[in-house]
């Protein structure tokens, strides 16, 4: 499967229309003709309540009385991922809180939303032709957080391997961090538990390709099995790190 850059814009004339939204560069990255990515900048200083009756996305009642930063980092997430899942075809009115925090996406839809405290993307496909994908956007760790994280996102094994990469361990630790909530989002759907980020193992990292290599490490179901290889891909967006894990349905 083949995930390219291209020069398209995703986004519409009506996202400058408030100064809370604003472009993003990652517009400009699709990873099949099924899958479409829709992604804004914005800026929380802009941010009003008034913004969701202004849109047209409802406000749920465990939003309402949220900080301010949780309700801004909402509506940008329900934004973005309405207009990806209208680029399919499908209007949508709400996109409702399910288990865990998790959207209930439409039946036919497969979709992951991820959020940094200033940008918003979601990517969105037919289950007829995508299995299952995931994304996330981190802002990258400073140094000292990525080394008091080291215990809960890696194995030895992967600490060896970040260390003899020639990019900073904390980017590194990043990449791996965030590609490792990717894998989740893409599974949880089909596992419908949490499960750690000792199930997934990176085993190589490329910085030329921005390629992951990943297994599993546990059974997480009949269909995801301890030893199933995962590919990923990342790149990096100011000093954010997006990664995104997708697999059509004619993979197997």
């Amino acid at each position: 499967m083949s995930i390219e850059r291209i020069s398209c814009n995703f986004m519409n004339s009506n996202l400058l229309k408030h100064s809370f939204f604003q472009h993003s560069d990652l517009s400009n990255v699709t990873f099949t003709d099924s899958a479409s990515l829709i992604a804004c900048d914005y800026d929380i200083v802009f941010y009003r309540k008034a913004l969701f009756k202004e849109t047209g996305i409802p406000l749920p009642t465990v939003i309402h009385n949220a900080a301010t930063k949780r309700q801004a980092e909402y509506i940008a997430g329900r934004y973005v991922a309405k207009k990806a899942i209208k680029t399919l075809g499908i209007e949508v009115d709400e996109i409702l809180i399910g288990n865990n925090r998790a959207p209930i996406w439409p039946s036919n839809v497969v979709a992951s939303i991820t959020h940094t405290n200033k940008t918003a993307v979601c990517v969105a496909a037919s289950t007829q032709q995508i299995n299952y994908l995931g994304i996330d956007l981190e802002n990258i760790l400073s140094a000292q957080l990525a080394k008091d994280l080291v215990p809960y996102i890696i194995n030895n094994q992967e600490q060896q391997l970040l260390h003899n990469l020639s990019i900073p361990f904390e980017k590194a630790l990043t990449i791996i961090f965030s590609a490792k909530e990717s894998v989740f989002k893409a599974l949880y759907p089909q596992v419908k538990r949490y499960f750690d980020f000792t199930a997934v193992q990176i085993t190589t990292l490329c910085t030329e390709t921005k390629l992951l290599s990943m297994i599993l490490t546990e059974d997480l179901s009949l269909q995801l099995p301890k030893g199933m290889p995962i590919t990923g891909r990342y790149l990096q967006y100011h000093d954010q790190i997006f990664t995104y894990i997708i697999k059509c349905q004619e993979e197997g």
